[in-house]
């Protein structure tokens, strides 16, 4: 999505990555820096990094003291959404996540508790139920690659 443009396209879609991202946090480097070394004329690692940096990320079975420190150097805190990966996980397996994430991420607990979702999802904070859906018009240019 990054590389191909489609955040570009789409610059107003906002992107929710489960499980912190997955792989993404630890690998994003790696991914920008390569694809700036294949391709100088095209952009710079940290402009790549910037776009990947775009993405929102719930926090679903990813809070383990080795994982959350690297998500946290990462993600932006205001891009980081509460998961719990409910109803796939055992409830036991959720709450145990979340008290590591209490733990782990005290300084943000109540933006990515409630405020950040309520910040990207405008209608759950008004209390608005349904709201018309915008189209979104796919551009017209043949995809990179």
């Amino acid at each position: 999505m990054v590389f191909n443009g489609v955040l570009d396209d789409y610059p107003h879609v906002r992107i929710i990555l489960s499980h912190a991202g997955g792989f993404l946090p630890y690998a994003v480097t790696r991914f920008c820096l390569l694809k700036s070394g294949l391709d100088p004329d095209g952009p710079s690692a940290d402009d790549l990094e910037a776009k990947f940096k775009r993405f929102y990320f719930d926090t679903a079975l990813s809070s383990s003291p080795y994982a959350l420190p690297s998500f946290l150097a990462f993600a932006h805190p205001a891009k980081i959404l509460y998961g719990s990966d409910f109803p796939y996980a055992p409830a036991s397996v959720g709450t145990r996540f979340t008290e590591l994430l209490d733990a782990g991420a005290r300084d943000h607990g109540a933006a990515i508790s409630r405020g950040n979702a309520l910040a990207l999802f405008l209608r759950l904070a008004r209390g608005v139920v349904a709201t018309s859906p915008v189209p979104i018009e796919p551009p017209n240019r043949p995809r990179r690659g």
